[in-house]
Formats: structure tokens, C-alpha cells, sequence
């Protein structure tokens, strides 16, 4: 789906939530900031993100997220 619509946040949202499960941070994070950006009004590419540096001990990546 996401190679149909490389657009699409939610799609870009689950892809990272998959990559988390995966043990993929990193390229988790990078489609969950892709996500964010496509479709600011959503939170949950947000929360996932900020939970996601937390998790990786970087509060100051996580502080940021959750202030934007």
C-alpha cells in the first residue's frame, strides 16, 4: 500500500508502528516524522514518535515532538 500512495500518513503511520514491532527503530522513526509531517492534525504518528525517542532515551527529541 504505501509503494501506491507514498503519501498517505496513515499508512506511513503503520508502517513505523510495524518497524517498532519489528525492532527497527530507526527506520521506524523516520516514517513515523514522515507521517507527522503529511498530516499534522493527526496525533498518533506524534505520540509513537515521542514515545519512540523516550524509549531511546532521547528526551530532548521527545520534548520536542511532544511541544510541536
Amino acid at each position: 500500500a504505501i509503494l501506491m500512495q507514498p503519501d498517505n500518513a496513515a499508512f506511513r503511520t503503520q508502517l513505523g508502528l510495524s518497524k517498532l514491532s519489528l525492532g527497527e527503530p530507526d527506520s521506524a522513526i523516520e516514517d513515523l516524522e514522515s507521517a507527522r509531517k503529511l498530516q499534522p492534525t493527526r496525533h498518533q504518528a506524534a505520540i509513537l514518535l515521542a514515545l519512540t525517542h523516550i524509549r531511546n532515551e532521547h528526551y530532548d527529541q521527545a520534548l520536542e515532538v511532544s511541544r510541536q
